[in-house]
């Protein structure tokens, strides 16, 4: 029995072979048209770089090196770290003394040390090369406010309100409206 399924297995395959070879051939298929080669355009000619505008440096630093100095002050100050931040912001001004951010966050450093004369110096400083920094104005009346100085901190807070945008800082405007009305009682 199994002589014959291998007979007719080979009977198969041969048939299948003889079909397969039977088969007249395939027809080349026809070459294409060759097409017009493009003209070749012309390469731009390449312009000169611009050299790159230096940084101004103060003390041969670079700007650059002060922000890490500013990052790492930031950092130390919301850690609560107000000592170890005043020297980072002391590095910032020195290599870039129009930073009025740095004067900022130096001044709330010196308030939160109870250094009550520096926090005003600096948040004047503040203000007087960044004018649009509701935040300074907030801080300037809470060294005022310190001072007892209502009047000043109620028109500090004022300034800080009418600065702030309404979409991002609606907490603070609703914060400093609340202090409005105790500093307006004293």
């Amino acid at each position: 029995m199994r002589g014959r399924a291998v007979a007719a297995t080979l009977l198969a395959v041969s048939v299948l072979i003889a079909a397969a070879c039977s088969d007249p051939a395939p027809e080349p298929a026809a070459t294409p048209e060759p097409t017009a080669t493009p003209e070749p355009t012309a390469t731009p000619e390449p312009t000169a770089t611009p050299e790159p505008t230096p940084f101004p440096a103060s003390d041969g630093v670079e700007p650059v090196t002060a922000l890490f100095d500013y990052t790492y002050g930031v950092r130390l100050l919301e850690a609560g770290l107000y000592e170890e931040a005043i020297p980072q912001f002391n590095l910032v001004v020195r290599k870039i003394p129009d930073f009025g951010k740095a004067y900022y966050f130096r001044g709330v450093a010196y308030f939160n040390e109870e250094l009550l004369k520096p926090a005003l110096e600096d948040l004047d400083k503040a203000i007087e090369l960044k004018p649009e920094l509701a935040d300074a104005y907030k801080a300037r009346a809470d060294v005022y406010e310190a001072h007892e100085e209502y009047d000043l901190a109620v028109r500090d807070l004022e300034e800080a309100i009418d600065r702030w945008d309404q979409r991002f800082n609606a907490d603070k405007i609703a914060e400093a409206q609340e202090r409005l009305e105790d500093l307006r009682s004293k």
